[in-house]
């Protein structure tokens, strides 16, 4: 075999260590550029990953102001019914307490009119606390129960003013209409008695919380 010129020894002398240099640069580069792509992402990994949480907390939050907002409801009805009933028992003791006077002062035909003044009263309190409820319930099954329960309570309402007022009505006549006007009768109080249930059922059918995803502290 021939021996190697000692030009090329020279030259392979010098081209080893470099070519040696550049495949460990080559090593070491790709090294690094797998690292880099590694910690890109792992990065994108991780941002999806705290992105997906501030989604879950987003909705977690969406879900627990939704029940809140529920519970407020519900309690705002169950106050509401009281008031209704509270108006309607107040009614009813001051209707027999006029009963009672007109037993003693016969002839004072005038005297059971005064009944009217607390129907009127039951009526003005419970549009009054209809009116509060509509402002916290907007929207939803309880609020269309409360519209018909509304509607009831405004013909009503409008019923005895209407023959208090009528011109061509006399004594006999409103005293009949008023003694016969039942305040929050059957009808009324299962239509009061649904604006309950549909505040029940609105929170029973809540969405289930999810998991809070953030760890305790």
């Amino acid at each position: 075999m021939d021996q190697i010129p000692w030009g090329w020894q020279v030259a392979i002398s010098f081209a080893v260590p470099i070519i040696s240099a550049l495949g460990a640069y080559g090593v070491a580069w790709m090294t690094a550029h797998k690292a880099d792509l590694r910690r890109e992402k792992d990065q994108t990994a991780e941002e999806a990953r705290r992105q997906e949480e501030r989604e879950d907390q987003k909705e977690s939050q969406k879900r627990e102001d939704r029940l809140d907002s529920l519970h407020r409801q519900r309690d705002a009805v169950v106050n509401f019914s009281a008031a209704v009933r509270n108006a309607r028992d107040e009614c009813w003791s001051r209707r027999n307490e006029i009963g009672l006077e007109k037993r003693k002062y016969e002839d004072d035909d005038d005297i059971e009119l005064l009944s009217a003044d607390y129907i009127l009263q039951f009526y003005r309190t419970t549009r009054r606390e209809i009116a509060v409820l509509e402002l916290i319930i907007q929207e939803g099954e309880t609020r269309r129960e409360l519209e018909t329960f509304k509607d009831i309570i405004t013909h009503r309402y409008d019923g005895v003013n209407t023959i208090l007022h009528d011109a061509s009505a006399d004594r006999d006549q409103r005293v009949n209409y008023l003694n016969n006007t039942p305040v929050l009768p059957p009808e009324d109080e299962d239509l009061l008695a649904k604006v309950e249930a549909a505040a029940s059922e609105e929170l029973r059918e809540r969405p289930p919380a999810i998991d809070d995803p953030t760890p305790s502290k």
